[in-house]
């Protein structure tokens, strides 16, 4: 029987549409005809109605001149006769409402829509263009057929001018085009007219009662469907870019294309500096070099030339005094100028301060030592109060810096950014597989595109939503908290679920909607596949067109973007993902203390899941809010038995070096383990009193501060330990002298020097902490005043324990147990270093070789000119995955970030407050529709978008401005976004009143409610209607029927002074998204093109007609802008900090060396190179840039003035007749202390550290540390000796004078076999006493004896026949007399001039 009726109804539909008439003024749909049972009477069919137009209805009339306009004529009183009625104006309303609420912001694309619509619904030539093919009895009017399928035929040409007017129109709160959402799936090159049209026509997208099949055809194409007297609709189309009528705006540039000026283009990069084909700055330094290589071959050969011309001989002077021609004249009174008097009367008064200051402390060694212990427990006790920083923003960000304070106000103002936990999914176990989807056919679909996949993620994405995590509270009482405490719900309160972005969220995170199959009538079959690549390309897709017919949109309300929760995709296929993404949004109260805990308890609780979740299916990176804090601290924290090793190392070596292990009888008599232990305790204390002074305070450091700055401090300190004590040791005692005397005498030669490099590197410290980086600041202020502190206890604490272990030594105690009585006392034995010994005998002789000398200068001019041009090619930036330890699950993170991911971090660009939004003109430089200025805010950001390349700006912008415009148009019908209750008056300012859209949000009906605007009222609201609805826009939740409420996307885009009246508004942002940023240089850069971007906006905003506050501006925001501001002008800042630190060693060593400008060039010369050595290092061994390394550039100023500053001070007080023979003494008597002390002290520790866990510590201290040490020594072993040798500073002639004066009254003494001969003038005589002229043998002794005592340091004196003695002399040097003519003959040492004074 049901077989019966179904072939009898059949057949009746086919004599139906036999029977119908094609022919103008004819219709051929016509009312309703009850539901469709296509649609399980979801909607009602349209009678089939093959009859001459009607008269409409008044009601329906008023439907049509809301809908269709130009089918009413208002001067007609009577209603036309049209082939519509109004209840099938209200059954296709749905249709209607989306082409205002998607399409209005292009006013052609809206005329073209409802042109199309319109007629196929009201047009009276309706049966000429639309064909009932599909038929079937009414089953609620009897007699009545409806349609369940009609054939509408359209002009090729004129659908595709429709569609091209239509397919650039931007969605904002979605970021994305429309036809993105409403092409059947189809997005991009994809999304032809007629998929469109396809989309529009199918009865699964909600927006028509009936399938509509839209034939294509050009002039003269057939169809089989295309019935006699039928022909396409060829109507006018309008032009986005150019309307027909001067009353239509044309669309926007970022809705029309066509309609854009110009549209910019990427600029072209930046060529390479490139000189004859090679890199200019090698070029350049490359000449550089080989000019500096002339001028010393000139140099050379000129300093030749004049050596040849003197030849040495004995002159006598007025005062009958012998003059020494090619060496060191004797010298008058007269010849002493105002600044050798100066520095030697300066000396001598450092020199008798610390004499007296040594003896004191000699003195009273215990009480020094008790009070020093005192000083440093009471100091250290402030490390208590000490202020330690894991925050990355404190660490990295300067407080005052523009970053920061953006950073601040967005805080304040908006939302901080939200707690971002992320997880990336790998399938290592699937493989790529194909499947014939519902609407496209054979697709492919990547390894986690999976079902298998899917459902154990989904398990693992519920599982961390709904997990329970305990904490203790504020009071200690067990609480249970979960997600929700602390997620960010966009549309709370009336949806309470957490924004979180997942592909999962496209079937609401249900497992049985994810494993639901559906199958049409064909008996074909739609699946998740199906549903999958639907919502990839229409993330707020009400309903795909499959027979699934699933929505898209999130749990939470809103979309789930396939770029943010897929990876490993090509181009936009999103389906061949190899990775899934979850992402956890959640607040962030950092401030809020109860939150905050929260927050963290559960990310921990986040992160123990994860790392205990069973990943035999699933391989995960994953990553909380919280890693990057604590992995820095479990970075810090890991290394601390490296660097107590490190220290321990270090302790060991300056305990064997300081002792004498040559005599096995006196080995632990003569050992300095308890003096190296000290010194090591007094560098130590050092640090811990700085910590603490300044915890006192309430400075605020780091754990990697507080681990580095021992390093410095033990080079510096362990320097002026091994300065004072080899000093000592090679003091002769002299007889009678107590032990206090000698300390003192021996810290009054050493003690100058020592102060010298303290206070300049103290001073170039503190100077240093005046940049705002906090890194650089933190480490300046902590090291200049730890230098300062070790300085003075160096000159107190380890004077007297030096006195206290000499005195053990003197007795014959044993080292450490110096309370076992000695069997016998032997005296402490006198003894040249090995490492003195063999610079006195065979390093220097070989260094200042006059052949070897001018191959150091090559060499080293060579290297300094190589690492120059190298120094140009150093990157900047620091490498997020060297904060890290190498097990950090955060590297496997940042890896896959960049691996996977496609998509950067948003970015915000702000408008400060002053703004006035609600007058028309200034609407126009903010917004992005038709009307809107070419150059408003969403254009500019819509045309960078264009070339992403260079401005890494991925997308237009989220307008809420135009979003509002769109909400606000009233309605078809009265059904419009924006409405209130009937009633309501909107000068009140009563939000009580709204109506929402929806009617499940709202009691009673539609006739209740009206819409805001009347619909006469035109294009833009007037102001004080803009401000009368703009908070119930910001406050709409959207819905089936207006999706444009902006709660979701805009609800905390755009803040009030006033919360409650919500009417002038604060401040208000604008969100795009940059482009995937993976290295520092993508971050730096999109930070620059951002700002030039935002400031652009800023130019054209401050031309508004009514801009209330002169301090109004525009700027960008990203949380990563923080990090990365910096780098802007981090070459500059370094530039600077370190010319800085330069400044006060220059000023106190040419203070302490008496204004010798000369020696404190060639120390500011030294520590200049050595900087450039180390910039070219960092290029060659991958170190950048940032303040960590900028860190270790200050330190290397300050020690490298521990290699060079004590050396050329020597050079400057020795007396010796020549350059290379001062540089000589200066090398074996200082040099091998600096060498001892600095050097060979800081490698132990340092080779250490290479096997540190902290990649920080392994580049940026392991390596640069290295390289500190390395060229340090480098420079002040090797080059400053021969600088030194050719162009040092000039003897002191008061300096000279005296030990002329001491040299020849001995002399006088020891030739006159006790007669008494007539005395000399010397110092503080009155009057010059007439003096006989010596005899030649006098005289050649006067010489001699000049020349043997210009020794600073008569510890170093030696027999003339002694092998050290000999040393100082060339090999061939000699001197024969007899007893008719003295005749001086010198090796080519002695013969030296002062070479290169006169160049």
């Amino acid at each position: 029987m049901r077989i019966l009726v179904l072939v009898l109804v059949t057949l009746v539909a086919y004599q139906v549409r036999a029977e119908l008439i094609h022919e103008e003024d004819r219709c051929t749909l016509r009312g309703i005809c009850g539901g469709n049972p296509e649609t399980a009477m979801r909607t009602d069919m349209f009678c089939v109605f093959n009859e001459p137009p009607e008269p409409i209805d008044p009601a329906g009339r008023s439907r049509v001149q809301s809908y269709c306009p130009d089918f009413n004529s208002d001067s007609v009183v009577t209603s036309p006769s049209l082939c519509c009625a109004g209840d099938q104006m209200i059954e296709m309303e749905p249709i209607f409402r989306t082409i205002q609420q998607f399409f209005a912001r292009c006013p052609a694309c809206q005329l073209n829509l409802l042109f199309l619509f319109c007629t196929l619904l009201c047009s009276t030539d309706q049966s000429v263009y639309i064909n009932a093919t599909e038929t079937t009895p009414s089953l609620e009017v009897p007699g009545e057929t409806g349609a369940t399928a009609i054939h509408f035929f359209l002009d090729d040409a004129w659908a595709t001018a429709a569609f091209n007017s239509c397919k650039d129109v931007q969605f904002p709160a979605a970021n994305t085009k429309v036809m993105d959402l409403m092409c059947g799936g189809y997005t991009g090159s994809d999304c032809t007219p007629q998929r469109w049209l396809d989309f529009f026509g199918s009865t699964s997208n909600g927006f028509v009662p009936f399938t509509i099949y839209f034939v294509l055809l050009n002039e003269g194409g057939t169809h089989p469907n295309l019935a006699e007297g039928m022909a396409r609709l060829d109507g006018p189309s309008e032009d986005c870019a150019h309307p027909s009528n001067s009353n239509i705006e044309s669309c926007s540039c970022t809705d029309c294309e066509s309609a854009c000026p110009p549209l910019p283009t990427i600029p072209p990069q930046e060529e390479e500096f490139e000189i004859a084909d090679m890199d200019g700055y090698a070029f350049i330094m490359l000449m550089v070099f080989v000019g500096l290589f002339s001028l010393l071959v000139c140099a050379l050969v000129i300093s030749k030339i004049i050596e040849g011309r003197n030849k040495r001989r004995i002159d006598f002077n007025s005062e009958g005094r012998p003059i020494k021609r090619d060496g060191l004249n004797v010298i008058s009174e007269d010849e002493i100028s105002f600044l050798d008097r100066t520095a030697l009367d300066m000396d001598k008064f450092l020199t008798r301060m610390f004499t007296r200051w040594g003896v004191f402390i000699a003195s009273y060694p215990i009480i020094v030592l008790v009070i020093a212990t005192v000083f440093v427990i009471v100091a250290g006790c402030g490390v208590l109060f000490i202020i330690i920083i894991t925050d990355p923003v404190e660490l990295w960000s300067a407080p005052g810096s523009r970053a920061r304070l953006e950073k601040e106000y967005f805080d304040e103002v908006f939302v901080p950014f939200y707690r971002t936990e992320q997880v990336i999914i790998q399938a290592p176990n699937k493989d790529y597989h194909i499947h014939d989807t519902y609407v496209e056919g054979p697709t492919l679909f990547g390894p986690a595109v999976d079902l298998d996949i899917l459902d154990e993620v989904l398990t693992f994405q519920l599982h961390i939503m709904t997990m329970n995590v305990t904490m203790l509270d504020k009071d200690g009482n067990n609480i249970t908290i979960t997600m929700r405490d602390i997620c960010n719900q966009p549309l709370a309160p009336d949806l309470p679920d957490c924004l979180v972005q997942s592909v999962l969220q496209w079937w609401q995170n249900d497992r049985e909607l994810l494993w639901r199959s559906a199958t049409n009538e064909e008996g074909k079959t739609a699946d998740w596949h199906d549903h999958f690549v639907y919502c990839m390309k229409s993330p707020l897709g009400a309903q795909d067109p499959t027979p699934l017919e699933l929505p898209c949109y999130s749990a939470f309300g809103g979309p789930s973007y396939a770029y943010v929760c897929t990876g490993g995709y090509n181009e936009s296929f999103y389906n061949e993902a190899e990775a899934l993404t979850l992402t956890f949004l959640n607040n962030n109260y950092r401030y809020d203390e109860e939150f905050f805990a929260k927050a963290l308890a559960w990310e921990q609780a986040y992160l123990d899941y994860i790392i205990g979740y069973p990943k035999d299916n699933l391989t995960m990176f994953y990553y909380s809010e919280r890693s990057v804090e604590d992995e820095i601290l479990r970075s810090s924290e890991a290394d601390i038995l490296t660097i107590a090793i490190s220290y321990i190392v270090i302790f060991a070596y300056i305990a064997l070096a300081l002792g004498d292990f040559s005599d096995t009888d006196r080995l632990m008599v003569d050992s300095k383990i308890t003096l190296g232990l000290g010194g090591v305790l007094i560098v130590l204390g050092a640090v811990f009193s700085s910590l603490g002074l300044y915890g006192y305070f309430g400075v605020s450091t780091t754990l990697i501060i507080i681990e580095v700055v021992p390093f410095l401090i033990l080079a510096v300190g362990a320097d002026n330990m091994f300065i004072f004590s080899l000093e000592f040791q090679r003091t002769k005692p002299i007889e009678g002298e107590p032990l206090e005397q000698t300390v003192g005498r021996v810290l009054g030669k050493v003690g100058p020097s020592l102060m010298m490099t303290g206070l300049s590197e103290g001073v170039s410290f503190y100077l240093g902490a005046l940049t705002e980086m906090p890194a650089v600041k933190t480490f300046a202020l902590y090291a200049g005043l730890a230098v300062l502190l070790d300085f003075v206890l160096q000159v107190t604490a380890f004077v007297a324990l030096l006195t206290l272990d000499t005195k053990r030594q003197m007795k014959g105690r044993l080292d450490v147990l110096c309370c076992v009585k000695p069997d016998k006392k032997d005296p402490i034995p006198i003894k040249t270093g090995l490492v003195q010994g063999f610079m006195k005998k065979y390093y220097g002789p070989f260094l200042l070789n006059d052949f070897v000398r001018p191959c150091v200068l090559v060499v080293f001019m060579f290297l300094t000119c190589m690492f120059t041009a190298f120094t140009f090619s150093v990157s900047i930036g620091l490498n997020q995955n060297l904060a890290m330890p190498r097990d950090s699950y955060c590297i496997d993170y940042f890896s896959a970030l960049a691996q996977y991911m496609k998509v950067g971090p948003p970015v915000y660009f702000v408008m400060t407050d002053g703004y006035e939004y609600s007058e028309p003109y200034d609407q126009n430089l903010v917004c992005g529709g038709a009307g809107c200025n070419d150059t408003s805010l969403s254009q500019q950001i819509y045309y960078a978008s264009l070339i992403k390349e260079h401005t890494y700006i991925a997308q237009p912008a989220s307008s809420w401005i135009d979003d509002y415009f769109d909400w606000l148009r009233p309605g078809l019908l009265e059904n419009s976004c924006c409405r209130t209750f009937i009633g309501f008056e909107n000068s009140t300012g009563d939000r009580g009143d709204f109506c929402p859209s929806s009617p499940r949000l709202r009691p009673g009906n539609p006739l209740e409610c009206k819409s805001c605007l009347p619909q006469n009222s035109g294009g833009r609201p007037t102001p004080e209607q803009f401000d009368d609805f703009l908070g119930y826009f910001l406050d709409d939740v959207p819905n089936e029927i207006c999706n444009k409420g902006g709660s979701a996307a805009y609800g905390e885009a755009v803040q009030f002074f006033n919360d409650t009246a919500r009417e002038t508004i604060q401040a208000t942002y604008f969100m795009s998204y940059h482009t995937p940023l993976v290295v520092s240089a993508d971050y730096i850069t999109a930070l620059v093109e951002a700002r030039e971007l935002a400031e652009s906006i800023e130019e054209v905003l401050k031309t508004a007609r009514n801009l209330t506050n002169p301090e109004f501006s525009v700027w960008p925001y990203s949380l990563v802008y923080v990090y990365y501001e910096q780098y802007l002008t981090m070459v500059h800042d370094g530039l600077i900090n370190i010319v800085i630190a330069m400044i006060p060693i220059f000023i106190a060593t040419m203070f302490m060396l008496g204004f010798d400008l000369l020696s404190a060039f060639i120390i500011i010369l030294n520590i200049i190179m050595v900087i450039l050595n180390m910039t070219g290092v960092m290029y060659l061994w991958d170190i950048e840039f940032n303040a960590l390394s900028l860190v270790n550039l200050i330190m290397a100023v300050g020690m490298t003035v521990e290699f060079v500053s004590h050396t050329t001070r020597t050079f400057k007080n020795c007396t010796l007749p020549t350059r290379k023979e001062r540089a000589h003494f200066a090398l074996h008597s200082m040099g091998s202390s600096v060498l001892s002390g600095v050097a060979m002290t800081n490698l132990p520790g340092i080779i250490v550290l290479a096997f540190a866990k902290s990649q920080v510590f392994e580049v940026f201290y392991f390596r640069m540390f290295l390289t500190i040490t390395l060229s340090g020594t480098w420079h002040g072993l090797v080059f400053l000796p021969v600088v030194l040798s050719y162009i040092g500073p000039g003897v002191n002639k008061a300096r000279l004078y005296e030990e002329q004066q001491e040299a020849a009254e001995e002399e006088r003494l020891s030739l006159s076999n006790g007669k008494v001969l007539p005395p000399v003038k010397g110092p503080g005589m009155d009057e010059e006493l007439t003096l006989t002229p010596p005899t030649e043998k006098e005289a050649e002794a006067m010489i001699v004896g000049a020349e043997e005592n210009m020794y600073e340091n008569p510890a170093m004196e030696q027999d003339e026949d002694s092998p050290a003695a000999e040393s100082v002399r060339s090999d061939d040097a000699s001197v024969k007399s007899d007893a008719d003519e003295v005749s001086v003959k010198s090796d080519e040492a002695s013969e030296e001039p002062e070479e290169m004074t006169t160049l």
